[in-house]
């Protein structure tokens, strides 16, 4: 038999200097089985959760990592486990510090390495911030090493010049500034690092060979053992211009159009231009005390102390503002102004800070904040109202993390896959969910966002804007509840009620056909039933007033004509009654309407019936197409020879529970549905005298409805 207990004793010392290579990494490393549980930890995966290492063996790595936070470091490992190949993620945050984890694939698990890039991502950050601040100035910025080629250009100097980032890091300071040259760039180099830094004007040359006047500003700069001329240029090709300008016109200030004055240092006013004459009719009184001229005293000594040739200031003359350029005369002993009226000017930029104003007010009122998620970063930057729609006091920023953990907890996991289905399969992201304050208080958010993705086609940033709709929500479900009532009204009307009218009305009706029964008595029972007749036409016409308000009714082609010949045909023969209806056919008349049209026809012609006297009434119905405002409509009237219909009631004759001044019974709910229903069928309705002037000779009601081919 083969002793194996040295083979034994030699693996157990090479696990054993395995364990110490590994415990001796600066970077955090454990192992994990399919089951997600630790088969095995280093001692600096200790050291960042302050556990013991051997605690941590056969615990599952969700204990260790939550699930809320590390919810991108959960997607990595189930991808490396699943599709058993090395996984990378760039930028993990973990026990207070920022990592690059790797997920290698091992036999019956995952082997797992947080690599420590705390300090390169904050010099990292600190690069791309220095960089995002000079890509952002409006100055041209450019660094220069000691041989002179150009290290760094900002935006702002490729814009200027005319050329690419590219070709200008190939290039030399002295191929872009005509105040260095290339022998003498040396003496220059050494000249800024002695006097660390100066100030001076230059020429720049452009890429089309524009000469371009700068007010350079150069500093002398040492990074990580690097020597650097950094330069600030500033475009002042329209000060260089005004101030030739102002020149030249100061040698004929009586023709300047802009006001000249001068002062001596003591306040007494030598001489004004024209212009000035005009414009401040009340120098020449008002002498120093006037507001052109007010404290000269004091820029006398700024202009002294400073060695100044020159300065500028904006002055309030009743309301108007002026830019006075204030130069010391020094042959004269005297200040020389030259004054640019800039009211417009100003009063635009008041305009520009109302309208920012209003705007944030407008974002404060309406409950709308903003966001922006790097994601790689898992920082969020927000809006000052973000904050406040959260309830949270405004920070630098907030993480992926703390922003699921303010939610309904009902709410996280959908939100997650919302956002996991905007970042990663391009799917709008368009939510609502519910936002838990520190003081419980619940409020109903929606969001809506955008995705930015890199060169390769991953999620860089995410973007989009939240707004408190709780008031709208509560209001939404509010109408709702008062719609289930309505509608549960109704059906009692419709049903219930409806159903006890039928039963009522069939009782009468055979009471009323009982053999021997008398006038008298027949006249008591008429009454009853008619007013139940009249109850169920009222629920009826209420019925058709929801289906209108519900859009349950669809519109369709249909022919007026036809309309008009079955209503004619209903009404031609009413018991008890002498009528007579006029209508010549029109066939092809076509209206975009719904079945319910003949309710508008027959509420007008059944109104003339109900509301007329006894005699011969006769009512006219007539059509014709007519053109009103370039549009093409059916003209319809329905006219009688009734009692009419007095002026002081016609204007309100279409609204609910009004009738006209008649003993006829009914609840006026006809009209209203007739002015509904054509309203609906975007025509309009309207009632008038058939006998212009004389509304006792009948009334004559007016449909226009559009026309369609």
């Amino acid at each position: 038999m083969v002793d194996i207990s040295a083979f034994i004793d030699e693996l157990e010392a090479r696990k054993e200097q395995a364990v110490d290579i590994f415990d001796a990494m600066g970077d955090a490393l454990f192992s994990v089985d399919n089951e997600s549980r630790v088969t095995f930890a280093n001692k600096e995966l200790g050291r960042l959760l302050d556990r013991d290492v051997n605690s941590l063996i056969g615990k599952n790595i969700a204990e260790l990592i939550p699930e809320s936070g590390g919810w991108m470091f959960f997607r990595y490992l189930e991808k490396a486990r699943l599709e058993k190949k090395f996984v990378k993620l760039d930028y993990f945050i973990f026990a207070d510090k920022r990592f690059e984890v790797y997920f290698y694939p091992a036999r019956d698990g995952l082997a797992v390495f947080l690599h420590d890039i705390t300090v390169k991502w904050h010099t990292e950050e600190l690069y791309r911030l220095a960089l995002f601040l000079l890509d952002r100035l409006n100055e041209a910025v450019f660094l220069v090493r000691f041989d002179g080629r150009l290290f760094h250009v900002n935006d702002e100097t490729c814009q200027l010049l005319g050329y690419s980032r590219h070709e200008l890091i190939h290039m030399k300071i002295y191929d872009i500034d005509s105040h260095i040259t290339e022998d003498g760039w040396e003496d220059e180099f050494n000249s800024i690092k002695e006097q660390k830094q100066a100030v001076f004007e230059s020429i720049l040359k452009a890429k089309d060979g524009t000469l371009i006047p700068a007010e350079v500003y150069a500093n002398f700069v040492k990074l990580y053992g690097n020597e650097y001329y950094c330069v600030t240029a500033r475009d002042i090709t329209e000060r260089k211009l005004a101030e030739e300008k102002i020149s030249h016109l100061a040698s004929f200030p009586s023709f300047n159009p802009n006001p000249i004055v001068e002062i001596d240092i003591d306040g007494n006013l030598l001489y004004m231009n024209p212009a000035a004459r005009t414009i401040f009719p009340d120098m020449n009184e008002k002498g120093a005390g006037h507001p052109l001229l007010a404290g000269l005293n004091t820029i006398v000594d700024e202009l002294e102390a400073k060695n100044k040739s020159y300065i500028i200031r904006d002055v309030n003359v009743d309301g108007s503002y002026f830019q006075e350029t204030i130069h010391r005369v020094t042959n004269k002993n005297a200040l020389r102004i030259y004054v640019l009226d800039v009211t417009e000017r100003k009063q635009a930029e008041d305009s520009l800070r109302t309208s920012e104003a209003n705007l944030a007010n407008a974002q404060r009122i309406s409950h709308l904040g903003n966001w922006v998620w790097d994601t790689k970063r898992d920082e969020v930057r927000c809006s000052k109202e973000f904050y406040s729609i959260f309830g949270i006091d405004v920070q630098e920023f907030i993480t992926y993390e703390q922003f699921i953990n303010m939610l309904n907890p009902l709410d996280r996991e959908p939100v997650n896959k919302v956002v996991d289905a905007a970042l990663y399969r391009g799917v709008p992201y368009r939510t609502d969910y519910r936002v838990i304050w520190p003081d419980d208080s619940e409020h109903i958010i929606h969001a809506e966002g955008e995705v930015s993705l890199d060169g390769a086609g991953k999620p860089i940033l995410m973007f989009g804007t939240v707004q408190d709709i709780t008031e709208r929500k509560i209001a939404e479900m509010e109408l709702q509840k008062a719609k289930a009532l309505v509608e549960m009204y109704n059906d009692l009307l419709g049903h219930d009620i409806n159903n006890m009218n039928q039963v009522g009305i069939g009782y009468l009706e055979l009471a009323l056909n009982t053999p021997g029964l008398n006038e008298d008595f027949k006249k008591l029972l008429q009454k009853p039933l008619e007013a139940l007749h009249n109850s169920s036409n009222l629920i009826a016409n209420v019925k058709k007033l929801q289906r209108i308000r519900y859009g349950e009714v669809r519109h369709k082609k249909m022919d007026i004509n036809i309309v008009l010949l079955d209503v004619k045909k209903s009404y031609s023969s009413v018991q008890d009654r002498d009528i007579i209806i006029k209508y010549s056919s029109m066939p092809g008349c076509m209206v975009m309407a719904n079945e319910l049209l003949t309710d508008v026809f027959s509420n007008l012609v059944g109104n003339a019936i109900k509301h007329s006297t006894g005699g011969t009434l006769v009512v006219g119905i007539g059509m014709s197409r007519v053109s009103e405002n370039g549009k093409e409509y059916y003209r319809v009237f329905v006219e009688d020879n009734g009692p009419g219909i007095p002026d002081n009631v016609k204007n309100k004759l279409f609204t609910r529970f009004q009738r006209g001044n008649t003993k006829a019974s009914g609840k006026g709910l006809g009209l209203y549905l007739v002015k509904t229903l054509v309203e609906d069928y975007c025509g309009s309705i309207l009632v008038e005298d058939r006998v212009p002037g004389d509304h006792a000779k009948g009334s004559k009601f007016v449909v226009m409805l559009p026309a369609v081919e």
